[in-house]
């Protein structure tokens, strides 16, 4: 009789499901830190366009406004692209103690808590800078006032 082939163990089967959830898991998050590195460069690109040109005043207040709208937006992406990765990796965390990594559990635990606190600080720039786009709107808003 031929020998037959071996049969894969539950063991094996669960360890290639880990596995592949685990590339999976990876996957995500070298996307969301690709999409938090866009952020990042949108927001430092954003910050340069604030600078007025050669415009008038009055135009140049207003372009600072409408920049600044702009800016809060591109932050608040920002904050939701690190609350996405702290996702992720407490995901991949828990993934990963499933399948008795408990170092790599620890790891993913550790990107986790710097990618909470990249939300954090970017939460507070981002609070920071509300109130300076509120303050510029305001004074678009007083120079429309005293036009004519």
């Amino acid at each position: 009789m031929p020998p037959q082939p071996a049969q894969p163990t539950a063991g094996e089967g669960l360890a290639e499901q880990v596995r592949a959830r685990v590339a999976v898991t990876n996957q995500l998050l070298v996307r969301s830190r690709q999409r938090a590195t866009q952020a990042m460069a949108h927001v430092r690109y954003v910050d340069r366009l604030l600078h007025p040109t050669s415009q008038r005043p009055h135009a140049a207040e207003q372009a600072d406004a409408a920049r600044s709208e702009h800016r809060v937006e591109v932050m608040g992406r920002e904050v939701a692209d690190h609350l996405r990765a702290v996702a992720l990796h407490e995901a991949a965390a828990r993934a990963q103690e499933d399948a008795g990594w408990p170092e790599r559990a620890a790891a993913a635990r550790a990107h986790a808590a710097h990618a909470r606190e990249l939300a954090r600080r970017a939460w507070e720039e981002l609070a920071s800078y509300q109130a300076r786009a509120a303050a510029a709107q305001e004074q678009v808003e007083e120079l429309h006032r005293r036009l004519p």
